[in-house]
């Protein structure tokens, strides 16, 4: 049997998605029998498990009782567009300083102001919301792209026998970026 987390169950959509059967729309933390219940316009369901079904709530003299306690199926989150912190529970790719982007889970802000994050292999880490940024994850196609202008503005960087200014770096990656997307720039052998 899984513990369920219940806290989290009631604001993580995500999570509720794993853990319940199709179609759940409430759980009874107190029943360990079949805590899963769906609400239908004219009745009640719970999850029998052992038949891997909904079957008719019959007791509604003791649903009345237990309306209370029961943790409700939160709404689903709208898709995180990369704007500010991305919602708890959203795998997401983060940058922390210079390293390269990975992904990671969001888990939390601290009361500190730090960030925490979950790593693929599950180990916990927090950074100052300054050192981190986030964005959604990027498809293979994105990250070609991103390399390639990478690739091409080091290049032009080094065709300086000085370094570049600030204004000339954006100008050049802004110039890259518009004859990528206008089709002129692409890798050999594409």
């Amino acid at each position: 049997m899984n513990i369920i987390d219940t806290k989290r169950l009631a604001k993580d959509r995500a999570y509720w998605d794993k853990v319940a059967p199709e179609g759940a729309t409430h759980y009874d933390p107190e029943d360990m029998g079949a805590p899963w219940m769906r609400e239908l316009e004219s009745n009640w369901m719970f999850y029998w498990e052992s038949k891997r079904g909904w079957v008719r709530y019959l007791q509604k003299a003791i649903l009345a009782r237990i309306v209370a306690r029961l943790v409700i199926r939160p709404d689903a989150q709208e898709e995180w567009t990369g704007t500010g912190l991305p919602p708890v529970g959203t795998e997401c790719e983060v940058v922390i300083g210079a390293q390269k982007p990975r992904t990671v889970c969001f888990v939390g802000i601290k009361s500190s102001g730090s960030v925490v994050i979950e790593n693929v292999d599950g180990e916990f880490a927090s950074y100052h919301r300054s050192q981190v940024i986030f964005r959604p994850i990027r498809t293979q196609a994105q990250r070609e792209r991103d390399d390639l202008l990478t690739s091409i503005i080091e290049d032009y960087r080094k065709s300086f026998d000085r370094p570049m200014s600030t204004i000339e770096e954006e100008v050049t990656s802004e110039f890259s970026n518009y004859l990528y997307d206008a089709g002129m720039l692409r890798r050999a052998g594409n």
